[in-house]
Parts: structure tokens; sequence; C-alpha cells
């Protein structure tokens, strides 16, 4: 599997805005939804994030999974300090589904936060979606703690992972 893993170009946020609604949909289906279509438009996320923070992953050209990378979070604010890395919107393709494409965009980031100088890699995520939480806690990821966010009606469950930063970076 030849997997390249890079932020994308302007032109290519709406490929990421489709992975994102491919599993808004598929979630929706299942009854687990978990972002709406309407937050996952290259607008909407424009809204949030800046273009240098979203990472695509191609094979043969064509767009398989992507993720948004951050330096802060203000989700995080009170929940616990350090410098870290910070993933959000991690999709894959429902074609790809199965062949760990999430845990090499998560090998990627970890990567990304060690070439930052980050000791770690943070993420929060819906504590209503528990396979979620533990494909998580599967990876390695440490629970540090649980909120309820009354203004945007979540309930999160937030994560960390050390990163190893006496590897040597390319």
């Amino acid at each position: 599997m030849s997997l390249i893993i890079r932020p994308i170009e302007e032109k290519e946020l709406p490929l990421y805005s489709a992975l994102l609604l491919d599993a808004v949909l598929w979630l929706q289906n299942r009854g687990t939804p978990l972002w709406s279509p309407e937050q996952i438009t290259p607008d909407a996320l424009l809204k949030m994030y800046r273009l240098e923070e979203f990472y695509l992953a191609f094979m043969k050209d064509q767009p398989v999974a992507g993720m948004v990378l951050q330096e802060s979070d203000f989700l995080w604010h009170g929940v616990a300090e350090g410098d870290a890395l910070y993933l959000h919107k991690l999709a894959v393709s429902r074609t790809r589904a199965g062949q760990r494409l999430g845990r090499t965009m998560i090998d990627f980031a970890r990567e990304e936060a060690a070439r930052r100088g980050k000791p770690l890699l943070r993420l929060d995520t819906s504590a209503k979606h528990p396979r979620l939480c533990k494909y998580y806690e599967d990876y390695g990821f440490e629970f540090v703690a649980y909120r309820h966010l009354e203004e945007y009606g979540f309930h999160i469950h937030y994560y960390q992972l050390p990163v190893d930063l006496t590897v040597e970076q390319c």
C-alpha cells in the first residue's frame, strides 16, 4: 500500500469535506450521528480551522483519509496543561474501511507531533460513541477527562498520547 499523507491545497478542501460527509452519513445510518452535514462543508470547516491544518491521505491519487492537526484547541482549556498537537476530524473513506488507515493517520500525527517538538498528541471525541472511544484507547490513548459542554450539547471524552521526542526526526 503506497499511501501519501500531506497538507491539502485549497482546491482539495471539497475532497476532505466529501470524506467527512461519507463518514457522517454512515454514522447516521448506524444510528450514531457524530457531526451534521452542515458542520463539515468546506465553508464551515474553514470557519473552525486554518487551511494549513488540514491533511489528506492519497492512494493512487485518490483521497482515502483526512484529518486536522492543530497547535492549540480551545476545548482543552481547563482540562489539561502541556504542549501538544491536537487531532480532529479523522475520517477514512468507507471504501477503505478495515485497512488500518485510521491507525496510519494517527501514526503520522504522532510523528508530526514529534517533528514539531510536541510531547503529547491529544484528541477529544464524543462520549456517546463507546466504539470510537475504544478505538482510541486500543491505539494507546489515555483517558484524561470527561466534560459536558452544555453550550454545544456535547459529552466529550479527552484523550492524550505521549510522543517520543528522542526518536531521530527527518
